[in-house]
C-alpha cells in the first residue's frame, strides 16, 4: 500500500493550478495563453444548435460576472429556462458583489458566487493570475453540471472555464473570442443584453426558432416579497 500523509486541501488546489500553466516559462500573449488551455481541455466546439437530449439531467450552469444593471436583465432568460425546462436544476453563478440581486431574480435559481477576474476591479499583479483562478474554480464545478450558458457576449473567461471544468454543453454568442471555447455557438440576432440573454435561452431549451423577445412579452423585473415592497415605501 502507500505510505505518507495526506495531501491538505490548500496543496491540492496548489497541484491543480500548477497543471493548467505550460511548461514553457517564455513570455506569451493573452490570446496563446487561451489557445493553450483550449487544447489542454480537449473539448471540440461544434458550433450546433443546442436539443433537449444534449443537457442529460438538466443541470444547468448560468454564468453572469456582472455588476447590477446587467444582472437584472438577466431575469427573462432564466423565466425562459423555468418555463421550458421545467424539471431543470437551475444555478446562477455570480461575481459576490451581485448575490444579493442574484437571490431575488424570477425563475428562483440556485445561486453561487465566484471572484472572476477584472469584475472584481482589483488589480492584476501576475498574467497568470486570472488563469490560477479559473483552474481552481473549474475543479469546483467538475461532475456536476450538464450544460453552462455564457450570457454575457464577450465573456471569454467563463466560456474558457465552462471548457475546462469538462462541462459537456457550453452555449454562448458567436463572439470572436467566446466562440472557441464553446461547444454550441449562437449568432446575434439583438443588440439588447437582455435580448440576446432570452435567445440564448430559448435555444438551450432546443427551440431554435424562439419568438422575438420585447419588453411586453419578457419583462425585466425581480421576485420582491411583500417585506421587500414595504421596505420600499
Amino acid at each position: 500500500g502507500c505510505t505518507g500523509t495526506p495531501r491538505s486541501r490548500a496543496s491540492r488546489r496548489a497541484g491543480a493550478a500548477a497543471t493548467l500553466r505550460p511548461p514553457s516559462p517564455s513570455r506569451v500573449t493573452e490570446s496563446q495563453r487561451r489557445r493553450w488551455l483550449r487544447r489542454r481541455s480537449g473539448v471540440a466546439a461544434s458550433r450546433q444548435a443546442v436539443r433537449p437530449a444534449d443537457l442529460g439531467q438538466r443541470r444547468l450552469l448560468v454564468i453572469r460576472p456582472d455588476h447590477l444593471g446587467d444582472l437584472v436583465l438577466t431575469g427573462p432568460a432564466l423565466s425562459v429556462l423555468r418555463s421550458e425546462l421545467v424539471d431543470a436544476d437551475i444555478t446562477l453563478l455570480v461575481g459576490p458583489w451581485s448575490r444579493s440581486i442574484a437571490e431575488i431574480l424570477p425563475g428562483s435559481p440556485r445561486v453561487e458566487t465566484l471572484h472572476f477576474p477584472w469584475f472584481d476591479r482589483r488589480p492584476k499583479r501576475w498574467v497568470w493570475a486570472p488563469y490560477r483562478r479559473l483552474a481552481l474554480a473549474a475543479a469546483r464545478l467538475r461532475g456536476r453540471f450538464d450544460a453552462a450558458i455564457i450570457l454575457r457576449d464577450d465573456d471569454w473567461w467563463s466560456a474558457l472555464l465552462a471548457r475546462v471544468a469538462r462541462i459537456p454543453v457550453s452555449v454562448g454568442h458567436a463572439h470572436s473570442e467566446v466562440e472557441p471555447s464553446l461547444t454550441h455557438a449562437a449568432a446575434p440576432r439583438y443588440r439588447h443584453t437582455a435580448a440576446g440573454s432570452v435567445l440564448l435561452a430559448y435555444l438551450t431549451a432546443g427551440i431554435e426558432s424562439p419568438p422575438h423577445p420585447t419588453p411586453a412579452t419578457h419583462p425585466v423585473g425581480l421576485a420582491l416579497s411583500p417585506d421587500d415592497h414595504s421596505a420600499a415605501r
